[in-house]
């Protein structure tokens, strides 16, 4: 894991995209705790979490989830602390 999210620093913001799953609820802790560790130039992240299994999603289906984005803040990042 580590390896492809060192290359977040090549961006300036990150959107994270995830499903409802619980699976993915613990991927989202497991990332925050790797990001909260490692950013340090500051990039943006972001979420999009959807009730919805994205792998089907036309690309129109998944530009309208932009509508969920939420920023990830300094708190979402201490949840593991």
């Amino acid at each position: 894991m580590g390896n492809i999210l060192k290359s977040f620093e090549e961006f300036e913001k990150v959107i994270l995209w995830f499903e409802h799953d619980l699976y993915d609820q613990l991927q989202i802790l497991q990332i925050l705790d790797w990001f909260h560790k490692n950013n340090n130039n500051g990039v943006k992240l972001s979420l999009i979490c959807t009730d919805k299994y994205l792998g089907p999603l036309s690309p129109t289906e998944m530009k309208d989830l932009f509508e969920y984005e939420e920023p990830i803040t300094e708190k979402h990042l201490l949840l593991m602390v």
